[in-house]
């Protein structure tokens, strides 16, 4: 099992600013969100105002084609 301590979790962080994978690797590790869940997601499905995020699909690949 691996675990990052919340040090890890910042050096990663700011070694993707700016980087296209950095909101779903933010959102995996604040949210306990899968790589799925995460690439997933639609803006509809988050709620600034109320701080939730709807979790509605999932993202996987099968025989090599996304679904």
């Amino acid at each position: 099992m691996f675990v990052l301590i919340p040090k890890d979790v910042e050096s990663i962080l700011k070694a993707i600013d700016g980087e296209p994978a950095y909101m779903p690797i933010f959102l995996s590790a604040f949210l306990g969100l899968r790589r799925g869940e995460a690439l997933g997601l639609k803006w509809e499905e988050i709620d600034m105002d109320n701080g939730v995020v709807f979790v509605r699909r999932n993202i996987v690949s099968v025989k090599g084609k996304t679904v």
